[in-house]
């Protein structure tokens, strides 16, 4: 018996385009908004005294990491505040907008991989990240902010997101970060990426079988985790990492400091748990496989 027809599959026998890859870029904006610029300069949704604050916990936890960035790499990461804060009105991107809390818990907190790949990992020079589940754009802007040598590739399933992603790409004229609608499971990249990282997006079983795929050989999975992670999560993915050609998982754990009342000088972050008499310590930890 003959299969019935895809419904989905052109007569022509060229496959259709996933769902998620059928998405006007500038669909989710208002043509007047684009136009008027309130897309990255806009006043309604931060005020001088938060953008401030913003920048200086920006620049702050930058210097703890030993990074010097100019004010190009610093203005991308702040105009995608001003995006993602005046966006958020009208889409959930995020539920962090407090200025402190988005610095370091968005903005420095995405910036963990760097500290790590030059303390202990053997990276090329010309490193392709991919970023699953990006949401907001978080790791991938303030990486490709950054990191200017190497390209990045954020995608997620949702549209409008992506949608928010490429007009700020646009806007910015980012050249090493593109945005694509697609799921991980289903999504056929060109070729494997050195780099695939994941954040907020789930236990570190379905992380693995969502990306590994995507590693290329020699090259390593990183999920974002608290350091408080269960037992429980990590022993499930022994049974699974022979079969996605994995080895067996090490870890990166570093300190967030968030003061209660903002001051430069109490941030931190380091590669080991550090304390402080101030605010709130977040203590994270990156879960790295890499791929044999």
């Amino acid at each position: 018996m003959n299969e019935p027809d895809n419904p989905n599959e052109p007569k022509d026998g060229k496959p259709s385009p996933h769902p998620d890859d059928r998405l006007e870029p500038d669909s989710f904006f208002e043509e007047s908004e684009i136009e008027s610029d309130a897309f990255l300069y806009h006043t309604d949704a931060l005020n001088e005294s938060d953008l401030e604050i913003f920048e200086e916990t920006l620049i702050a936890g930058l210097e703890e990491l030993g990074l010097l960035f100019g004010p190009e790499q610093i203005d991308r990461m702040s105009s995608h505040y001003r995006a993602l804060v005046h966006t958020n009105k009208t889409m959930n991107l995020t539920r962090i907008t407090d200025p402190t809390k988005a610095a370091v818990k968005h903005y420095v907190d995405s910036l963990a991989p760097l500290v790590w790949a030059e303390e202990e990992a053997d990276l090329p020079f010309d490193v392709r990240v991919l970023d699953v589940g990006t949401g907001g754009g978080f790791p991938a802007v303030p990486l490709a902010a950054t990191e200017l040598e190497w390209t990045f590739t954020a995608i997620d399933s949702t549209a409008k997101k992506i949608a928010f992603l490429r007009e700020f790409i646009n806007r910015m004229e980012i050249a090493n970060l593109e945005a694509i609608p697609a799921r991980s499971e289903h999504w056929n990249a060109p070729r494997p990426f050195e780099l695939v990282i994941m954040r907020a997006v789930g236990r570190l079983a379905k992380c693995i079988t969502q990306a590994a795929r995507h590693v290329a050989k020699g090259g390593y999975l990183i999920a974002y985790k608290t350091a408080a992670i269960a037992q429980d999560e990590i022993d499930e993915v022994g049974s699974i990492l022979k079969a996605h050609k994995l080895k067996a998982m090490t870890t990166f754990d570093y300190s967030l400091s968030l003061p209660t009342d903002f001051s430069p000088a109490e941030y931190s972050l380091k590669p080991c748990p550090v304390t402080t008499e101030f605010g709130e310590v977040l203590h994270h930890r990156l879960c790295i496989f890499q791929r044999k």
